[in-house]
């Protein structure tokens, strides 16, 4: 029975587990702000751009009023 080993045994005490703990969560919190920057600078670059095919008509639409028509 000496290959159980406590939470103890595996991660240390208590205090040094909290201490991983919150400095995993402090390198994690710095990464927070630049993954959101990341999403939004790929979400208005895939929204930047349209295409109209051979046979359509493009309407821009700005705040959901009509502003112009494109065409192909």
């Amino acid at each position: 029975m000496d290959d159980f080993k406590s939470p103890e045994d595996l991660f240390g005490g208590s205090e040094e587990l909290a201490r991983k703990a919150k400095e995993g969560w402090q390198k994690l919190s710095r990464n927070i702000p630049f993954a959101v920057l990341v999403v939004a600078v790929i979400a208005a670059g895939l929204s930047s751009f349209y295409s109209v095919g051979p046979d359509e008509v493009g309407v821009v639409r700005r705040f959901g009023a009509y502003a112009r028509s494109t065409n192909p």
